[in-house]
């Protein structure tokens, strides 16, 4: 992530039934992984719900608490965000899960806005 402050990473993450299991939800969680950087935030949006969490500690190897939207098969929108100005690199993982929460299903992505 370049180090303008207000730089905002936009992805979809597609969730389906393509591995033979319909998506109940997405998890997901950010991982900064650059010392010393602003906070990272990722936010899952899908429908009328949606979920935050903020990677506090940059450079540590911790990822940010693991968040959950229920939504089913579909596009969820993710937007990965800085708190203010600093170069970063982040690891960004996200599973769509079945709604026993043990198996992995179908999951594809895409790239809307990467600055």
């Amino acid at each position: 992530m370049s180090a303008a402050p207000g730089i905002t990473h936009y992805v979809g993450v597609i969730c389906s039934n393509d591995a033979g299991y319909d998506s109940d939800h997405l998890i997901a969680n950010v991982r900064n992984n650059t010392l010393n950087a602003p906070l990272l935030n990722v936010q899952i949006i899908k429908g009328q719900s949606a979920a935050h969490a903020t990677d506090t500690i940059s450079g540590d190897n911790q990822a940010s608490p693991s968040i959950q939207v229920r939504g089913g098969n579909g596009v969820y929108q993710l937007l990965i965000n800085k708190a203010g100005a600093g170069a970063l690199q982040y690891t960004l993982t996200v599973h769509c899960m079945d709604a026993s929460g043990q198996i992995h299903t179908g999951t594809d992505g895409i790239v809307y806005q990467y600055e």
